[in-house]
């Protein structure tokens, strides 16, 4: 599995991972992995455009972080996984949001602001599984960065400095 994951042959391991899993259906790790080759992928379709292969890859990373999840409430790789998946996905608006703020005309504002919450709508879906992931685990610090970049994107200022003060506990500034 660790040879494929660093090779990038990630359509063979996938095949590998569903014998593993149905070999060890208790093994939790193989099921974060596999959500994490399916994350990998949605990333992929994501950057090269096709929405429908992203979605559908998105939702198998999913289905197997809920699986840990259900198997162990409490793991926190797949809790920040939920996380970042979200967050991702949220992310990929912004580039559209930069172009449509140039627009000043009311349509193009209008486009602009129906855009900018459907991002933040996504950001919230990320929340929760950070604040989880914090508590289970408060020195991660790509947790710690990730609530302060989403709370800073929902205008919650007071928080998002909060958490800018933890990151910077935990580097020392840097």
């Amino acid at each position: 599995i660790n040879h494929y994951l660093k090779s990038g042959k990630l359509d063979v391991l996938i095949d590998k991972l569903k014998m593993a899993m149905k070999k060890e259906p208790d093994n939790i790790s193989i099921f974060n992995t596999m959500g994490s080759v399916y994350d990998q992928l949605h990333q992929k379709a994501e950057k090269e455009g096709d929405k429908e292969k992203s979605k559908e890859y998105f939702d198998l990373a999913m289905e197997h972080y809920v699986m840990v999840l259900e198997k162990d409430p409490e793991n926190f790789d797949a809790t920040y996984s939920v996380g970042a998946l979200h967050y991702n996905k949220a992310a990929t608006y912004v580039d559209d949001l930069n172009e449509l703020a140039a627009d000043f005309s009311p349509a193009g504002m209008k486009k602009y602001d129906a855009l900018k919450a459907e991002m933040d709508g996504v950001f919230k879906e990320a929340l929760p599984h950070f604040v989880k992931a914090e508590s289970l685990n408060g020195n991660d610090l790509n947790t710690l960065i990730a609530l302060k970049e989403i709370h800073a994107r929902l205008n919650n200022l007071e928080k998002s400095e909060m958490y800018k003060a933890k990151v910077e506990k935990i580097t020392g500034g840097q």
